[in-house]
């Protein structure tokens, strides 16, 4: 930045030479013999924008150069430059400034020096040159600053620091002898800020990035990893985008396990007992997508790990926290590779897949090496139709497996399109049939009970029948403080007359008729859903109501809230007691900005009970005078499901009931400018204990240049306990990793004003 800014300075009076210049000054002087003007006294030159203010200036025509001395001030909309003394010739854009300081605006950064120099070309030397992003008064020192006794900049190209330090209140606290730093605004190789962390576990973690910009379509970052109580390794991220229709990622990574102390091939694990993980451990993770045709795409995704705890124990550097989550609670991982191809509404694809069991190698893990399908959409004399077709084939290691195809073709057509009452009438064709190799069908023991015929098939026929419709009452609002903060300001039209708010309540009820009737399935083997579809009539009901406001009668609409409510009768099936299912309610409310509550449940009436539900609460910028008069943010999810195991009759007094009941929360407290606190967990009720939880303190500067995080992360899988820093410096990235912005998959989708509608488990 300073390299443009002295060429800029350098560059501005030629330019402004062709273009309007304004010169004022208490006095001006012009030697006709040596060509030369002088201004004494309140110098100000004005040209294109900018303003250079100086007690006097020189510029000899003869000599093509400028000199200021008594002190200059150059003002740009980008930035301000302040120096003692300026020296520069215009014909070859060298020349020297002296006691230099910069404020760049959008960066709000300061950067000087005693001396610049700026040689041929694009060539700049530095003395005692500073960079910082904090504010300070005349006379304070930066609460933080780089230092360089030396720098030699090419702009293009490279640039070195000699005798470096970096600075806090202008104390060194760490020296660089010679560093050298890219001096261009594009993607730089160099060294990464590391990461820094301490575990019970893992003991004191460093990893440390270095990147490479191999060009601009490709790049790798390589980072060597150190846990003192675990484990060292590498990893490489190799990232490629050699067109617009072609990119990919490409992740490597190694560890070696030896620094636990085991001198076997084979550690025993710390999260098991009797289960060993190889001293050796390493990871493939790969994605490609490319465009080969404008209607064909190739895609490839892979997760390849050396044994079955490596990402429990093992935390991936290229992945978001979110990511690793998800890997932490992998029961398996799918790979596949295929070709998709899209021509108007229909479309072709072909896949091969293959899975790595992470529970049990000895289970019958569902395969599918292989995969075919098309489909087809499309109205026909104003009748809908989807046609699909799916040819699989299955492996498993114990069990039936072989081939299957799966054709289904349905019909739809709208009969009353119009008018107050919506109906849509469909049926559905599907027909499926088996080629089995294997033909054994186990028990849970291995035992076989059953054989399959080779050849099988089977036909399933739907029908159906919806029916919605609306009833809507538009209601004036009174004009008063909580109209205001639900609707808005009321807006005022050219003669001020304010307009009047409006609330539209929609009451919508519907319904639908489901009839299914199958083949027979005792010589169907069992892949997934679809080789189990039982014969059923039911009939669904329910009733939704939407509430949508506004502001003023030519304004827009914003819903605020909906809620709804159904239920399914199964006509020739009992559901538990009865033959009525799950009650399912769902509501959603948006009352002011930054607030939001929404909630899914399910209520079982023959029973009496809860058979599950979640619910989510986020709220913004909320402020609590006296406690967080900064603000706040917070975001909280409860979520149950009941043990769907039949109880045992008669129930055991002493066996509990293991449903599921959680609830997690994160928050961010903002006690003043400069101090904030988080908190973050995941309380499991029927463990009866927190699974995760974790939480700490940030401390910001007053001009907001650095900021520091320090806490604590406290997990069960794997158990755990993580000392976390994190410092951001505005300007030039952060170090370590922070305790307080906590993400988990439970909470990742929980935005302020998000909300969600539909039955709970769909």
């Amino acid at each position: 930045m300073l390299v443009a800014v002295v060429l800029g300075l350098a560059n501005a009076p030629v330019e402004a030479g062709a273009q309007a210049i304004d010169l004022e000054a208490d006095h001006v002087s012009y030697d006709q013999q040596t060509r030369t003007i002088r201004a004494d006294g309140n110098v100000s030159v004005r040209w294109k924008g900018s303003r250079l203010e100086a007690e006097r200036i020189t510029v000899d025509q003869e000599q093509r150069r400028i000199v200021a001395d008594g002190g200059l001030r150059l003002f740009t909309p980008q930035l301000r430059l302040d120096a003692a003394f300026g020296d520069l010739d215009l014909d070859d854009e060298t020349g020297r400034l002296t006691e230099v300081l910069i404020s760049i605006e959008d960066l709000a950064a300061q950067l000087g020096g005693s001396e610049v120099r700026k040689g041929i070309g694009a060539h700049y030397t530095l003395t005692d040159g500073t960079y910082t992003t904090c504010k300070t008064e005349e006379g304070e020192a930066a609460d933080w600053s780089l230092a360089g006794r030396e720098v030699d900049i090419e702009v293009g190209g490279y640039g070195v620091l000699r005798h470096g330090t970096f600075r806090v209140k202008d104390i060194p606290v760490l020296y660089f002898p010679y560093l050298p730093f890219p001096a261009h605004d594009q993607r730089q190789s160099g060294v990464l800020l590391p990461e820094i962390g301490v575990s019970n576990e893992r003991g004191f973690i460093y990893r440390q990035p270095v990147f490479w910009a191999i060009d601009k379509h490709q790049d790798v970052t390589l980072t060597a990893g150190i846990e003192t109580a675990a484990r060292i390794g590498l990893s490489a991220n190799y990232r490629y985008e050699p067109a617009r229709n072609t990119s990919g990622e490409i992740e490597l990574a190694y560890y070696n396990e030896k620094i636990r102390g085991n001198e076997e091939s084979d550690i025993e694990s710390p999260l098991f007992a009797d289960v060993n993980i190889p001293q050796d451990r390493g990871m493939v993770s790969a994605r490609h997508r490319q465009e080969v045709r404008d209607d064909l795409e190739l895609y490839g995704d892979a997760l390849l790990v050396s044994d079955d705890l490596y990402l429990r124990e093992v935390e991936p550097v290229a992945t978001s926290y979110v990511e690793r989550s998800l890997r932490r609670s992998l029961r398996y991982t799918v790979n596949r590779l295929g070709l998709l191809s899209r021509q108007g509404f229909s479309t072709l694809g072909a896949r091969a897949l293959a899975y790595q069991d992470f529970v049990d190698e000895e289970k019958q893990t569902l395969h599918r090496p292989a995969e075919l399908w098309a489909a087809a959409d499309g109205e026909l004399a104003g009748v809908g139709y989807v046609l699909d077709g799916e040819l699989t084939r299955f492996l498993r290691r114990r069990g039936a497996d072989g081939l299957r195809f799966d054709g289904s073709v349905t019909l739809s057509r709208e009969l009353t399109p119009r008018g107050p009452l919506i109906s849509n009438a469909w049926v559905r064709g599907r027909f499926n049939g088996y080629q089995a190799d294997e033909r054994s069908v186990l028990d849970e023991d291995g035992n076989e009970v059953d054989e399959l015929e080779e050849y099988a098939s089977r036909a399933v026929g739907e029908t159906g029948l919806d029916l919605k419709t609306a009833f809507a009452r538009d209601f004036a609002l009174p004009r008063s403080r909580f109209t205001a903060a639900v609707v808005g300001a009321p807006p005022r039209d050219e003669e001020g007359i304010v307009g009047r708010p409006s609330m539209l309540h929609l009451l919508e009820p519907f319904a639908g008729l489901r009839f299914t009737s199958s083949g027979d399935e005792d010589n169907v083997p069992l892949y997934d859903e679809l080789d189990r579809i039982d014969d059923r009539t039911t009939f669904t009901y329910g009733v939704g109501q939407r509430f949508l406001f506004r502001d003023g009668d030519d304004a827009q609409r914003e819903e605020r809230a909906r809620f709804s409510i159904a239920q399914t009768y199964n006509v020739e099936k009992k559901v538990i007691d009865d033959h009525f299912s799950d009650l399912d309610l769902s509501m959603a409310v948006k009352p002011v900005g930054g607030v939001s509550l929404s909630g899914l449940t399910s209520y079982n009436v023959g029973t009496t009970e809860l058979t599950g539900a979640v619910a989510e609460f986020s709220v913004g910028d909320l402020t609590i005078p006296y406690f967080v008069p900064k603000g706040a943010s917070l975001d909280l999810v409860y979520r149950f499901a009941r043990n769907a195991v039949e109880p045992v009759e008669p129930p055991d007094p002493d066996e509990e009931e293991e449903n599921l009941e959680t609830i997690e929360a994160r928050g961010l407290f903002e006690l003043t400018d400069r101090l904030a606190f988080g908190m973050n967990g995941r309380y499991d009720f029927p463990g009866g204990k927190f699974v995760e939880s974790g939480g700490g303190i940030r401390i910001s500067s007053e001009c907001d240049c650095w900021a520091i995080d320090l806490g604590v992360v406290n997990r069960v899988n794997p158990d755990e306990t993580e000392v976390r820093v994190a410092l951001e410096l505005r300007g030039l990235g952060g170090l370590g990793s922070s305790a307080l912005e906590y993400q988990t998959p439970g909470l990742a989708g929980v935005e302020h004003g998000r909300t969600i509608y539909g039955r709970y488990g769909w």
